[in-house]
C-alpha cells in the first residue's frame, strides 16, 4: 500500500494498491505540479497516481459491493495506478531510482546500469518509451584480476 498523508494536519489523503504480489517499493516522486505520484518497485514496474480529480485512478469492478462487504475485505475499496509500465525482466529484484523531469517526462535508472526515459502521453493515456541507455558497462568481475592497479602513487594524487 502506498500512502500519501497531508504534511498541514496529517489526514490521509490517499491510499493505493500497486499490484496483487507483494513488492519493495524502491522510489517514489511527485510531479512538478504535484498532479502525479510516480512509484517504481521491485516486481519492474512503473505505477503513475492520479492526485486530481482530473485523471482518475482505476477503481475495483466490484468497490460498490465494499460497502456491504466486512472491513477486512478492504481490497475491494482499493485505488490502482491509472497508468503503469513494466520494466525489461532482467531488471526484477533490482534498485531502481526515479527523476521527475517535468510532469509528462521521468527517468528510471536502474542499479543494473541502464537509464529509462518516459514520457507520459495524456491524449492516448499511455506511457511511451522515449530511450534506453546503458550508462555502466561492467566488464570485469571480481574474480578477474584488473589489468591495471587502482591505487596511484601518493605524490601523483
Amino acid at each position: 500500500l502506498i500512502r500519501v498523508f497531508s504534511t498541514i494536519n496529517g489526514n490521509m489523503l490517499h491510499e493505493f494498491r500497486r499490484g496483487l504480489e507483494p513488492s519493495n517499493i524502491y522510489s517514489i516522486r511527485f510531479t512538478p505540479d504535484n498532479t502525479r505520484l510516480i512509484v517504481s518497485s521491485s516486481r519492474c514496474t512503473i505505477h503513475v497516481f492520479s492526485l486530481t480529480t482530473d485523471v482518475p485512478n482505476i477503481k475495483s469492478k466490484l468497490s460498490s459491493l465494499s460497502e456491504y462487504l466486512p472491513e477486512s475485505l478492504n481490497y475491494f475499496k482499493s485505488t490502482w495506478s491509472f497508468l503503469n509500465v513494466k520494466l525489461d525482466e532482467e531488471e526484477i529484484n533490482k534498485k531502481n531510482y526515479l527523476h521527475t523531469i517535468s510532469n509528462d517526462k521521468f527517468l528510471v535508472i536502474s542499479e543494473s546500469g541502464c537509464m529509462y526515459s518516459f514520457i507520459i502521453t495524456t491524449q492516448e493515456n499511455i506511457i511511451k518509451l522515449e530511450s534506453k541507455s546503458t550508462y555502466i558497462s561492467i566488464a570485469q568481475t571480481s574474480e578477474q584480476p584488473l589489468e591495471e592497479p587502482l591505487e596511484a602513487p601518493l605524490e601523483q594524487i
